[in-house]
């Protein structure tokens, strides 16, 4: 991934994994992630803990795109991921 991911909590629950030290040359750099992002959900799916970034390889690999809802600096945004 070439970045460092730790879980979220909101409240005691799982509320998605902030991505830290984003390498801009890493897959999660190249998709538009960026230090300190929280990474909610992947196509929907929501996010409770690093491992559950696979989904997003996955879904690049399989369906070469994959939406990724993020936010960043308070902001929702919502980064429409290609691996092209």
């Amino acid at each position: 991934l070439a970045a460092r991911s730790l879980p979220a909590f909101l409240e005691g629950a799982a509320r998605g994994v902030r991505v830290i030290e984003v390498r801009p040359d890493g897959i999660l750099g190249r998709l538009g992630l960026r230090d300190g992002d929280l990474v909610l959900s992947v196509d929907g799916r929501p996010l409770g803990d690093p491992p559950s970034l696979v989904p997003l390889l996955e879904a690049l690999r399989k369906n070469g795109g994959a939406v990724v809802k993020v936010e960043r600096e308070g902001a929702a945004l919502e980064i429409t991921a290609s691996s092209t």
